[in-house]
C-alpha cells in the first residue's frame, strides 16, 4: 500500500479492496461447486483459516438463501496499535502442577502504517456487508488508534446514511500518560446497518435513587428507582430490565488478571459486553458472526 495520506489513497484502496473481495467470492463459488454445498451459515461453526475466505463463503451462502445471512457481525480486528500481543495459558500436568505456555497471539504492526491496516480491513468489510441479512448490522470494535479512519471506511462501504451508533465501551484499567494526553479509557464500537429494515431491541436500565424523584417507583426492598433507556456508553455493572420485569446484572468491566473468565488472551473482551450487544441487535436463533474470533467471547455469549 502507498505511504500517501490515507485520504489521498482511499479511491485506489477501495478499488483494490473490491478486486480482493471479488477474487475471494470467485474462489468461494468454486469451493461450493466442488463440495456440492456450502457449509457457511451452518449452526455453531468454528472456522480455522483466513477470515476473508470465510466471509466470502458466507456471502455466497447468503446469495443462494438470504435467510442464512447474519443478524449481527461483530468485528474485533487489530487496532493498528504497532504492538505485538501474546497469549498465556496454564495446563495441568499429571503430578498436579501447572505448566505455563505462552505464544504470539497476533502482531498488530503494519509495514506502511495505517494504509496497510485499512487495506487489510476494507475487503473484509465489503464481504461482511454481503454476509448480513437485509435487516442485519455490523459492529466494528476499534479504539483511538484508527477509529476515525475506520469510520470513513465504513461510510464508504455501507454508506454514511446507514450509520447507526458510535457506542462507547468505557473502562478505567490500563496505563495512562500523565502529561501528553488525557487518559484514553474507552473503545469505539461502530455500528452500521445493511439497510433501513434494521431495528434495535431497546434495553432498559434500572437506576436506584437516594430519594424519590419525578416518576420514580419503589421495589419490594423499599428502594426508589427509575428504569431508563440504556444509552450508548457502557461502563461497569449494568442492571438490565428483562421483558418479564426481572433484572439481569451484567458486568462490562474489562477482563483483568484476576477475572474469573480470563483465558490468558491479551485483548480478551468481557462476556457481558457481548451479551449487551446481542440483546440490542439479535433475537434467539439469529446467526451471529465473529470473523476475528479472538478469545472466543462472542461464541460463549451467543451459545
Amino acid at each position: 500500500m502507498s505511504t500517501d495520506s490515507p485520504l489521498q489513497a482511499l479511491p485506489l484502496l477501495l478499488q483494490q479492496a473490491k478486486q480482493q473481495a471479488d477474487a475471494a467470492l470467485g474462489h468461494a463459488r468454486m469451493r461450493a461447486q466442488q463440495r456440492g454445498s456450502n457449509p457457511a451459515g451452518d449452526e455453531n461453526l468454528l472456522v480455522l483459516g483466513d477470515n476473508l475466505a470465510m466471509l466470502a463463503d458466507l456471502a455466497i451462502a447468503v446469495e443462494a438463501d438470504s435467510a442464512r445471512g447474519a443478524a449481527l457481525i461483530y468485528l474485533d480486528p487489530p487496532y493498528a496499535s504497532a504492538a505485538d500481543y501474546r497469549s498465556r495459558i496454564q495446563t495441568p500436568l499429571a503430578d498436579g502442577s501447572k505448566l505455563a505456555l505462552e505464544h504470539l497471539a497476533y502482531s498488530d504492526r503494519w509495514a506502511n502504517g495505517i494504509g496497510d491496516y485499512l487495506a487489510m480491513l476494507a475487503p473484509r468489510l465489503m464481504l461482511a456487508r454481503m454476509a448480513l441479512r437485509e435487516d442485519g448490522a455490523i459492529c466494528t470494535h476499534v479504539d483511538w488508534h484508527a477509529a476515525h479512519w475506520v469510520r470513513v471506511l465504513l461510510d464508504e462501504v455501507f454508506g454514511a446514511e446507514h450509520f447507526v451508533n458510535n457506542l462507547v465501551w468505557s473502562y478505567r484499567s490500563g496505563g495512562a500518560s500523565r502529561t501528553t494526553a488525557v487518559p484514553r479509557k474507552h473503545d469505539d464500537l461502530l455500528v452500521y446497518r445493511r439497510s433501513g429494515r434494521f431495528r434495535i431491541h431497546g434495553q432498559r436500565e434500572r437506576q436506584y435513587l437516594e430519594k424519590p424523584f419525578m416518576g420514580s417507583k419503589r421495589d419490594a426492598a423499599g428502594r426508589h428507582y427509575v428504569d431508563t433507556i440504556l444509552r450508548d456508553v457502557l461502563e461497569g455493572e449494568l442492571r438490565l430490565v428483562n421483558e418479564d420485569g426481572t433484572l439481569s446484572t451484567i458486568s462490562v468491566r474489562p477482563v483483568l488478571n484476576i477475572s474469573a473468565e480470563r483465558t490468558g488472551y491479551a485483548t480478551q473482551k468481557p462476556i457481558g459486553l457481548l451479551e449487551v450487544l446481542l440483546r440490542w441487535f439479535t433475537k434467539p436463533e439469529d446467526t451471529v458472526v465473529d470473523p476475528f474470533a479472538g478469545s472466543g467471547t462472542t461464541a460463549i455469549a451467543a451459545a
